[in-house]
């Protein structure tokens, strides 16, 4: 069978399948960009199959753990004065945080952070 002989030519070449995988993805040769493309086009389903099998604790664990640096880097972007949610506490009125400073900040939210703002839909 096809997967069988693929293996055999792994062995054969001293190469496990994790570095095989590995090498398709940091070459930079033109002639191994098809298996790249496919690779990482199929990237979801590949992932979720790793979550069935029962390394899903490790799968879990990274995709937790790449899913929090993502949205920490999204609430740092947030928080620059360009998006203009700087305000002096101490001078804010009540209207103006419960007015358009609070739908300009869910606006802001929703562009800004799109994973946090998803993450704190699904959880409300």
């Amino acid at each position: 069978n096809s997967i069988s002989n693929i293996l055999y030519a792994l062995h054969a070449n001293q190469l496990s399948v994790a570095g095989f995988v590995q090498g398709l993805l940091n070459s930079k040769e033109l002639h191994h960009h098809i298996g790249r493309e496919s690779l990482l086009r199929n990237a979801r389903n590949i992932c979720s199959l790793f979550y069935h099998q029962e390394s899903h604790e490790s799968v879990s664990k990274w995709a937790i753990g790449t899913a929090t640096k993502i949205m920490c880097r999204e609430v740092t972007d947030l928080s620059h004065e360009r998006h203009g949610l700087h305000f002096k506490a101490s001078a804010a009125t009540v209207e103006q945080l419960e007015g358009q400073f609070m739908e300009m900040m869910a606006t802001k939210m929703r562009t800004v952070t799109p994973l946090l703002w998803g993450l704190i839909s699904a959880l409300l």
